[in-house]
């Protein structure tokens, strides 16, 4: 009996170790999302209401705008400067968050 309540523990656990950035991810999408919508609305509204694969002017240049924002953070983000602060915040902040390290060792695996 203990051994299927460890099972369906650390099963549990893992699921929520999966999802967790995930979700994060769809929440931080959506945010930045309605923020571009707000910048580009006043730009979009010049332009004749067409849809393109079901999508809007305006949603469409929101998502390629986000999607351009990520590629230069990803380049940024393989910067020497940029990986040192990361390692400075790991050190100095995310290694007090409790199953931070566990998580960063997992995904070096």
């Amino acid at each position: 009996m203990k051994s299927i309540l460890k099972i369906m523990k650390a099963t549990f656990l893992g699921g929520i170790l999966f999802l967790a950035p995930l979700i994060l991810l769809v929440v931080i999408f959506e945010k930045a999302y309605n923020i571009v919508q707000k910048i580009t609305l006043p730009l979009v509204s010049h332009l004749p209401r067409i849809k393109f694969l079901g999508l809007a002017v305006q949603e469409l240049t929101g998502i390629i705008i986000i999607i351009i924002i990520y590629f230069l953070a990803g380049i940024l983000g393989r910067t020497a400067k940029a990986q040192k602060l990361v390692r400075k915040l790991e050190d100095g902040i995310l290694s007090f968050i409790p199953g931070y390290s566990f998580i960063k060792k997992q995904m070096k695996t």
